[in-house]
């Protein structure tokens, strides 16, 4: 039974198997609607043939799986595009398939043609364990079972001589069909794996590419790719552009006098209590270098974007350090721009304006948010 839950001769596991046919299933669904139909065109084409010969049982069975396989095609073609449709019903559909078309080789290659070998049903093993990607242990459990049941009518209808050739041959094409379904299966789940790893590792490269390490926040590129959306976003919404800038004060001082060790370990702190308030507050904050910092966003008004920028004054006067400002807080200068974007806004001036409001409050004493009115290029203090 080990061999039948956990695909054990592929040496993967029963999550691997299930990630393995999710992942080929929608490709034998394509299939089973290309084959059950051209199954249908063809058996019909065959039926009308027999039909004006001494064998019109075989005429009748032919149009039985006509519409059998037409019915099984369509339906797969209708689970092709769906996302709601569960993995087990196309399972089902797939094995209804393969099952009926075993069945039907059977019964003609034994019942319909006399003492002659059965080639038909022997091509038909061959065929539905090469042409579609099932798990290997579900090919196993359905082929033996159909060869079983092949091997017993054909020693209870046919002569010794003919059964013992429809044993070697089918005995032949399932070792030869069970060793190219675990082939493709080997083939096809490795394939899937060095997709995903590729792309992980493709992800793991951008990621690292647009994140400051030492912060875990976007860093100064993927902040101002990001600006770029948002004024996009702004524009279409007609909502306020916000970009707040924050600098920590006397951060080359402390670093200087405790080490990189212990500023780094403050910088860490700070980013994750940032990573946090973004959350929280719907708002992006990136570090773009050093000791300075970045928030951006849509915001409905002014006043918004200057309590944000309060709240981030206010959260970064949380972490205590060994320095002696502000009672052994730290302790940041803000700069706020908020204004509706129109065509001809240009992002770097709202970055420029953020800035000279952050001078601003380095002026005003730091530790303070100060916000600049472009209307009338003025600045205006925000609450300490």
């Amino acid at each position: 039974m080990r061999l039948f839950d956990n695909w054990a001769y592929l040496g993967l596991g029963a999550e691997d198997l299930r990630d393995y046919e999710k992942a080929v299933m929608r490709k034998n669904c394509e299939t089973l609607r290309m084959q059950g139909l051209l199954f249908a065109v063809l058996c019909v084409c065959l039926a009308v043939f027999f039909m004006f010969s001494s064998m019109k049982g075989v005429s009748l069975t032919l149009i039985v799986y006509a519409a059998v396989s037409f019915i099984t095609g369509h339906a797969a073609g209708s689970f092709v595009n769906r996302d709601d449709v569960s993995s087990r019903l196309m399972q089902f559909v797939l094995l209804a398939f393969n099952i009926s078309g075993y069945l039907t080789a059977i019964y003609l290659g034994i019942f319909m043609i006399g003492e002659q070998p059965a080639v038909i049903f022997v091509v038909a093993m061959l065929y539905f364990q090469i042409d579609f990607d099932m798990a290997p242990y579900k090919n196993f459990i359905v082929t033996i079972a159909m060869y079983v049941l092949f091997m017993l009518c054909v020693f209870l209808m046919k002569d010794y001589s003919i059964a013992m050739r429809d044993l070697q041959d089918s005995t032949f094409v399932l070792i030869a069909g069970l060793f190219i379904s675990w082939f493709k299966a080997r083939t096809k789940w490795e394939n899937e794996i060095m997709v995903d790893r590729l792309e992980m590792a493709n992800y793991s490269l951008y990621h690292d590419s647009v994140t400051d390490v030492l912060t875990g926040l976007p860093n100064r590129r993927q902040v101002f790719d990001f600006l770029d959306e948002l004024r996009n976003e702004c524009v279409k919404n007609g909502k306020y552009f916000t970009c707040i800038i924050m600098d920590l004060d006397f951060f080359k001082s402390y670093n200087d006098t405790y080490g990189h060790d212990k500023g780094d370990d403050l910088l860490r702190e700070i980013g994750e209590r940032l990573n946090m308030l973004a959350l929280d507050n719907d708002i992006s904050i990136g570090r773009i270098g050093g000791e300075e910092f970045m928030a951006f966003g849509e915001e409905n008004g002014r006043g918004e974007a200057e309590e944000k920028g309060e709240k981030i004054r206010v959260e970064i006067m949380k972490v205590h350090h060994e320095g002696e400002l502000e009672g052994k807080r730290q302790t940041a200068s803000i700069g706020i721009f908020c204004e509706i974007p129109d065509e001809n806004f240009i992002v770097a001036d709202s970055y420029r304006c953020a800035d000279h409001a952050l001078y601003k409050a380095k002026e005003g004493g730091r530790n303070c948010c100060f916000t600049y009115i472009k209307e009338n290029e003025s600045f205006r203090r925000v609450g300490r």
